[in-house]
């Protein structure tokens, strides 16, 4: 399966650079993709989601049973690694939330055997708190407000300056929290990160410049 996912990578870079188009490849969870993507980076920008980054095999499943089903499917540390080494370097563009997840009762291990149950992850509501490893805020602003405005073509989004929109997180890069289900915003109601400890909290939420959301309220 590896293999393949490297090998569709190709195909569509191929196809790309052959239409002189660029292209914006979605949850790359493979270090092949990683590796070969770090050649290409004049037709494409490039996606990982924070759960490739923080969860691996086996312990994940092990942890987790079918909470740690998705797709694509979580890796070993050695793919891992060079997901981090693409984010070190540039290569990789945003951090996405990917938020697919089913209701509780669909993913439980002791009713739904792993070939029955659903591939999802509860993305949405902590997706910037649970970075495995402290980013730094030039990367985090780089992957979370520049590039990820680039590809959709946002010309308003994407800086804090005059003229752009005034669509803002507040992060306290200090705070310490503990990841709990029952602040999760979903309707499932679960997310694999439970019970983690995490340091950096987004407190407050402007949109278009007004205040939408401050300290959970």
């Amino acid at each position: 399966m590896i293999r393949s996912r490297r090998s569709s990578t190709e195909r569509l870079l191929r196809l790309a650079t052959n239409a002189g188009k660029r292209i914006h490849i979605l949850h790359v969870s493979t270090g092949a993709e990683m590796e070969l993507l770090a050649l290409h980076k004049d037709v494409a920008s490039v996606e990982v989601t924070p759960q490739h980054l923080t969860l691996a095999t086996p312990e994940a499943y092990e942890m987790l049973g079918t909470k740690a089903q998705m797709n694509p499917p979580l890796r070993d540390r050695a793919h891992q690694e060079l997901l981090w080494w693409g984010v070190s370097q540039g290569v990789v563009d945003v951090l996405g939330s990917d938020h697919a997840a089913p209701l509780r009762r669909g993913r439980h291990l002791s009713r739904h055997p792993v070939w029955h149950a659903w591939c999802a992850d509860a993305g949405a509501g902590d997706a910037r708190p649970r970075q495995r490893r402290s980013l730094e805020p030039r990367t985090l602003r780089r992957s979370h407000q520049r590039r990820p405005a680039a590809p959709v073509r946002h010309r308003w989004q994407g800086r804090i300056a005059v003229g752009y929109d005034a669509d803002l997180t507040i992060v306290d890069l200090k705070a310490e929290r503990i990841i709990d289900d029952a602040w999760i915003g979903s309707k499932c109601g679960w997310t694999p990160f439970a019970g983690r400890k995490v340091k950096g909290w987004p407190v407050g939420t402007v949109v278009r410049g007004r205040l939408a959301m401050w300290d959970g309220g």
